[in-house]
């Protein structure tokens, strides 16, 4: 039987960008970032474990026309309060 240590293990492990939220909205904290999407942002789990997610990646301020933040935001509130998945398009972020 796999326990906690074990399954945070396979999930940094994973060969595709992986990344756990806490439902804690607004702020939907980045609990786990898996080693995948480290490599892809160029991040460090440090700057990113533990900040909240928009707090972490915040809009861009010189791309006035970018809704990705809010539309992201309103997909992870519906997934919270309607207990559905909810499946993004690429979103101008």
């Amino acid at each position: 039987m796999l326990t906690g240590n074990d399954i945070f293990a396979v999930f940094r492990a994973l060969p595709v960008a992986g990344t756990i939220l806490r439902p804690d909205a607004p702020r939907f904290t980045i609990a786990e970032v898996n080693d995948e999407y480290l490599r892809l942002s160029g991040r460090e789990r440090e700057g990113l474990e533990g900040r909240g997610l928009f707090e972490a990646f915040p809009q861009n301020p010189d791309d006035r026309e970018a809704t990705g933040l809010q539309h992201l935001r309103e997909a992870l509130l519906g997934v919270i309060t309607k207990g559905k998945p909810c499946h993004l398009p690429a979103l101008r972020y």
